[in-house]
């Protein structure tokens, strides 16, 4: 009796049972445990004031260049970034789509003042997030290729309207040399959005030569205004080459990938409206989709993807 009640067949029935107990106790703790911090998580959305979440949102996403605007919900970049110190590089763009970043590019260069100048637009999908760049960069001294963002005393009126599918996704308004603005859990192509630009200049000089550099673009004289040092013109479909990683089918891809993940990020985050309560929320909730969702913007892996490029931008003059 006592043989057949330790037999190899009973000792792994018996084995089996207990992992199943084992694993479904742990899971009911697990779920217990999650509950509870949701339900806290939760508790703090609903007494924290806006200040205080915009304050841990900011938090959050210290480290990535850009911060949080609690009264607009978008985010944007600072003046002075660490993505300044990387310039800008033509791989940049190359780059950016296998990196995540479907998005248009218009380089517009121009000859002013004995420099090289380089005004550039960026629009399309981050990652998880919708958005548009206004960045303003002179050639440096040591390479034609290579351009460093402008010192505070070049810097110009820079004015965006971002719209898609013909509405208005946000509005951005500053002196500024690299003017951004992005929305997370929000999916389109890039042809679907429209940037509305407007550009004061230092002097009429300047503005003039940015019109010839516009020109030379591909923009005829019907697709821009011009009153004083204001040029005007709407960004939709690029007259430049796009990078060569960009193309229907890769693009077609990667879009549909970040779509279901905006998706994903509405559902999990729809009993709340703002942007902050639904990071917070989406912090216990989904982690793996909130890593995803803090990839706002151009990343490091971006300026990264090149080393050299990093070792020539440290050994020039500081930025």
């Amino acid at each position: 009796m006592e043989n057949l009640l330790f037999s190899n067949e009973n000792i792994y029935g018996i084995c089996l049972l207990a992992a199943i107990l084992l694993a479904f106790v742990l899971g009911a703790v697990y779920a217990y445990r999650k509950h509870r911090k949701l339900a806290v998580t939760r508790e703090w959305i609903r007494m924290s004031t806006r200040k205080e979440k915009e304050d841990y949102v900011n938090g959050l996403i210290s480290d990535t260049g850009f911060v949080y605007d609690g009264r607009k919900d978008l985010f944007y970049s600072e003046k002075s970034p660490w993505q300044k110190r990387f310039g800008y590089s033509r791989i940049y763009d190359e780059a950016a789509a296998p990196l995540g970043m479907i998005i248009d590019c218009e380089p517009i260069y121009f000859d002013y003042d004995g420099r090289r100048w380089m005004l550039e637009l960026w629009k399309g999908q981050y990652g998880m997030s919708l958005g548009g760049e206004i960045g303003l960069y002179q050639a440096m001294e040591e390479s034609g290729s290579f351009y460093r963002g402008v010192e505070e005393e070049d810097y110009i009126g820079m004015h965006m309207d971002l719209y898609v599918s013909g509405r208005r996704l946000f509005e951005r308004n500053e002196k500024h040399w690299w003017l951004t603005g992005f929305v997370v859990g929000k999916s389109a192509g890039p042809s679907q959005l429209k940037m509305e630009v407007s550009l004061t200049f230092l002097d009429r000089q300047m503005c003039q030569k940015f019109i010839e550099g516009l020109r030379h673009a591909g923009y005829t004289g019907r697709e821009y205004q011009v009153r004083g040092e204001t040029v005007r013109f709407l960004f939709h479909i690029p007259h430049t080459h796009q990078p060569m990683t960009r193309g229907p089918l890769k693009d077609k891809i990667r879009l549909k990938w970040f779509a279901f993940l905006c998706r994903m990020y509405r559902s999990y985050t729809k009993d709340y409206k703002t942007t902050a309560d639904k990071m917070i929320y989406l912090q216990t909730k989904a982690p793996l989709l909130f890593a995803c969702a803090l990839q706002i913007g151009k990343t490091l892996k971006l300026f990264k993807k090149d080393g050299e490029h990093e070792n020539f931008f440290k050994g020039s003059k500081s930025l």
